[in-house]
């Protein structure tokens, strides 16, 4: 688990498995070649006690949990790989988070060359007292291009306590429209399992 060996390195040791899960996800090259799972549109965390839903236009691709650790969702939309991920990232900066979010696993590293606009010139990125997120232009690690081929879009959110959701987007840089309006409504998704709820806890599922 190379991500998770790297946070270590730096000593963000309450982040690490937030974004080592990341890492466990799927890269957009192998999330576009997977199988996806049509007629599935949430996903509930057992652990967490927060379910994750998401638009008609998107398809879930996989999903993983580990106890104690995190919940992620794999999800795609014509070129575009969204890892969502829920996990306790503790007191660590989350502008912070969001460049770790950005970069992604060691073996598919994204750096970033540029803050990406809007429509208007204007940068994307910000932070409040319980959300942080960022668009970027860049290229993978010991890529040799003129210009920029890849963007990314992270965006890190509190939710109770110490929990958090994370949003890892990646698509070709050619298909950004300087527009993240739709990235960030992924995680007005995540919404919490009310006790009582007819639907209990699960794993991913189908569209009744």
């Amino acid at each position: 688990m190379r991500l998770v060996e790297t946070w270590i390195r730096v000593g963000a040791a309450a982040l690490l498995v937030m974004v080592g899960a990341i890492g466990m996800g799927q890269s957009r090259a192998h999330a576009q070649d997977a199988t996806p799972s049509t007629g599935i549109d949430r996903y509930v965390s057992e652990q967490f006690g927060y379910q994750i839903s998401w638009p008609d236009d998107w398809t879930y691709v996989t999903s993983q949990s580990e106890p104690g650790g995190y919940d992620l969702v794999v999800l795609i939309q014509g070129d575009m790989t969204a890892n969502i991920v829920m996990s306790r990232p503790g007191d660590t900066p989350l502008s912070e988070i969001v460049g770790f979010l950005a970069a992604g696993p060691d073996d598919a590293r994204f750096v970033p060359g540029v803050v990406a606009t809007d429509a208007e010139g204007n940068e994307i990125h910000g932070e409040t007292a319980d959300r942080a997120w960022g668009a970027f232009l860049g290229n993978y690690m010991d890529e040799v291009v003129d210009g920029f081929m890849e963007f990314r879009y992270a965006e890190i959110r509190r939710l109770d306590g110490d929990l958090g959701v994370g949003l890892s987007l990646e698509m070709p840089a050619t298909d950004f429209d300087h527009d993240v309006s739709a990235f960030s409504l992924l995680l007005d998704g995540v919404t919490k399992v009310e006790a009582g709820d007819a639907t209990p806890p699960s794993m991913a599922e189908s569209k009744g």
